[in-house]
């Protein structure tokens, strides 16, 4: 995912970001993983909720939770997956609308047969009466 954000962390700004949702199964959570890129090479590498500075790749320190930078780094991955929380981006999250209403129609259906007097053992073509 890549978006030029126009906004500053640690002084620089920032130019690209690169972050993507890894599900790590032994733990059966989903991270954050990435980097996003910096003013004059700096890069920020974002690694299960960890944040690296690497110059020249080479880590060079971390952003601490107690810095005004990390919280700038939790809204700027808010907003590089906002999109996905939309369902608007994506690979399945562009159909969950669609299908959510899909399911809603097959349980109504299924709760019209159940209240309906339609028995199969009558007549197998009964289902038609349905579909009226």
């Amino acid at each position: 995912m890549s978006a030029n954000l126009g906004k500053t962390i640690l002084g620089k700004k920032i130019i690209r970001t690169h972050l993507s949702k890894v599900t790590d199964w032994n733990v059966n959570r989903e991270f954050i993983r990435g980097h996003i890129l910096l003013e004059k090479g700096v890069f920020i590498q974002v690694s299960k909720g960890k944040y690296f500075i690497v110059i020249d790749g080479q880590r060079k320190g971390a952003i601490l939770k107690t810095s005004p930078a990390f919280r700038k780094m939790k809204i700027v991955i808010a907003k590089a997956f906002k999109s996905y929380r939309k369902g608007s981006k994506g690979g399945q999250m562009h159909h969950v609308g669609y299908w959510k209403s899909r399911v809603i129609d097959g349980m109504h259906n299924c709760n019209l047969f159940r209240n309906s007097e339609i028995r199969f053992t009558e007549n197998k073509s009964n289902f038609l009466k349905l579909a009226s």
